[in-house]
């Protein structure tokens, strides 16, 4: 298993002007939305004014996009796809591409339809046949769910052998939580930190490959990938 601590120095692989595609429509939508709606969704942190901070939630999609940055032409299931953030990349790898998501189909539609990109979306992962995804994208959305085992057993369900899952999730320690304070988000939303996800992963019988942490020495968030063969 693979442990790293940083980003090693290599291309990125978001293109230059990735993230302008996603700006004004995510500003759009909380121009739009009531104060608080979409931070599940992580919109806000997207946007925001601070550019640590939009450059901290930019980097963790980097960085799981580059745990599959070999794979191309595979069907993929963004699960807690927000609003589409990895479809462009996706895309541009030939992936079919699935999002779930209960809060945010709208608006991952709308991004689909401004950069013509193809997906099916949906709000229910119970809508998705079985073992029909080669990849598995949990990004930033595991820590928001109360049945985590449940979900879990339903990302296996529609797992086709051998299956890549990548997720990110945030440690909660102390300096996270005082970020986010310091950040402006309101309520507390998260019923998990990473560490519980990973211990709930490995039961379900994922084996972990590679992990990667920002920023030691005191973690913000974990990224990591498993797979089920």
């Amino acid at each position: 298993m693979r442990t790293e601590t940083k980003m090693t120095r290599r291309k990125t692989v978001l293109g230059p002007g990735y993230r302008e595609q996603y700006l004004a429509l995510f500003r759009e939508a909380l121009s739009c939305a009531a104060r608080g709606e979409l931070d599940e969704v992580a919109i806000p942190s997207y946007t925001h004014p601070n550019p640590l901070i939009r450059w901290l939630f930019w980097r963790r999609i980097e960085m799981a996009l580059r745990m599959i940055s070999g794979a191309s032409g595979k069907a993929v299931l963004d699960f807690g796809c927000g609003g589409g953030v990895t479809f462009s990349y996706l895309a541009s790898k030939g992936h079919a591409i699935t999002g779930v998501d209960p809060l945010a189909v709208p608006l991952a539609r709308k991004s689909c339809d401004f950069m013509e990109l193809e997906s099916n979306l949906t709000e229910s992962i119970e809508t998705i046949p079985e073992q029909s995804q080669d990849i598995i994208l949990a990004l930033d959305v595991l820590e928001h769910i109360d049945d985590l085992d449940g979900t879990l057993a339903s990302l296996a369900r529609v797992a086709r052998r051998p299956c890549l899952l990548v997720i990110s999730g945030p440690t909660e320690n102390l300096l996270y939580r005082a970020g986010r304070r310091l950040a402006g988000f309101s309520g507390h939303y998260h019923v998990s930190n990473i560490y519980d996800i990973e211990t709930a992963v490995h039961r379900r019988g994922w084996l972990l490959d590679r992990s990667v942490s920002l920023y030691n020495p005191i973690p913000l968030f974990r990224v990591t990938r498993w797979w089920m063969g």
